[in-house]
């Protein structure tokens, strides 16, 4: 069965809704454990002086791509915290993670 554009956005937006239920923040990386494992980082330059304050502007750009209802943009996202979930701090010094369309939290 194939799912059109608008088909497969509402199962995102149902699958969204309905995680916290189930306790599950979806599949892959988190803003939570990313923006931990950023704060550990040494190689890393942020302005962010806490991982909270990293997490909750990670969220919001979250859901900005949500509210836009940009399925390319909420994938890339994912992506995104995927990679850097996935990758080293020096890795992600040298830019392995960048991505041009995504800001980065």
């Amino acid at each position: 069965m194939r799912l059109s554009g608008r088909e497969y956005t509402l199962v995102i937006q149902v699958l969204a809704l309905l995680s916290p239920l189930f306790g599950a923040t979806g599949c892959g990386s988190t803003c939570k454990a990313v923006c931990k494992s950023l704060m550990d980082c040494e190689e890393v330059e942020t302005s962010r002086q806490h991982w909270r304050e990293c997490q909750d502007s990670c969220l919001r750009q979250e859901q900005l791509y949500r509210d836009w209802d940009n399925i390319d943009l909420q994938e890339s996202f994912q992506d995104q915290l995927n990679c850097l979930g996935s990758s080293t701090c020096e890795e992600i010094a040298d830019g392995a993670c960048y991505d041009d369309d995504i800001f980065i939290f």
